[in-house]
């Protein structure tokens, strides 16, 4: 059966970054700013890495275990944005939302609820440079089979179900831009965009006031009806909201992994 993504949340600290969203200003950390928070469950030192690898490497008679994770460094820059997707199997003009998971208390105080998402992704749709979007898709990584064997070869759609299954996450992100300041070299034809005083750029675009409301986090554990805005049902759908500027995770990649052993020393 299919889902609809029928609503959006953004979760913040302060009312006052609620209503700075609303009033359309994208706030966006770059990818590196994720990678730094492990032991934050925002964190996950995974972001960006198209390959992991873990060896096992015998010396002595002992046993160690090492990590490698491989990446394209231009992307650790990249802005992204991150929100709370609501589900539904139906398309009902209304929805209700009520928070279960006591994690996600950890982003903020308050959130922007959108009502209408094929209008929201119309508006972020007008910022130059064009951003892709997608639902996150949770797999195991830890024992990838099938297709998902090639999870890390498609880092920013999909991640690990076992810490993160309960974020829901969508997430908006550009590979055009790279916050950084112009001591980084990147691969020419990125625009460099010096970062704020957090690390951040902001990108501007429509407001959503007529189309975003403001609650506390405890108004969502208590849960709310929410009515919808009028959209196009189809363009809401799971399977149509992935822009696939990268690699889908769905397609044949001639790739030899048997080549990429354990270590015995």
């Amino acid at each position: 059966m299919e889902r609809f993504i029928t609503s959006l949340i953004k979760f913040v600290e302060e009312k006052s970054h609620a209503q700075e969203f609303i009033d359309g200003n994208l706030f966006c950390m770059p990818w590196q700013y994720y990678r730094g928070l492990e032991n934050n469950q925002r964190g996950d030192f995974d972001e960006t890495a198209y390959l992991k690898k873990i060896y096992n490497v015998n010396i002595l008679s002992q046993s160690f275990s090492y990590t490698f994770y491989f990446q394209n460094i231009d992307d650790i820059y990249s802005p992204v944005f991150c929100m709370y997707s609501v589900y539904s199997e139906k398309n009902n003009p209304t929805t209700h939302i009520k928070l279960i998971n006591e994690k996600l208390r950890g982003f903020g105080n308050f959130a922007v609820v959108i009502t209408n998402v094929e209008q929201f992704i119309s508006r972020i749709g007008e910022i130059e440079p064009v951003f892709s979007y997608g639902p996150i898709e949770y797999i195991d990584k830890e024992n990838p089979t099938g297709i998902n064997k090639y999870a890390f070869l498609n880092p920013i759609l999909q991640k690990d179900r076992k810490k993160f299954v309960h974020q829901n996450e969508f997430r908006l992100y550009t590979k055009r831009v790279a916050i950084c300041d112009d001591s980084i070299q990147l691969i020419p034809g990125t625009k460099q965009i010096n970062p704020g005083p957090h690390g951040e750029t902001v990108f501007k675009f429509k407001s959503i006031g007529d189309i975003a409301c403001i609650y506390s986090m405890d108004d969502l554990f208590n849960g709310i009806d929410v009515t919808l805005s009028i959209q196009d049902w189809e363009k809401i759908g799971v399977d149509n909201l992935t822009k696939n500027y990268w690699w889908n995770g769905k397609e044949n990649i001639n790739i030899d992994f048997s080549k990429v052993t354990d270590v015995n020393l």
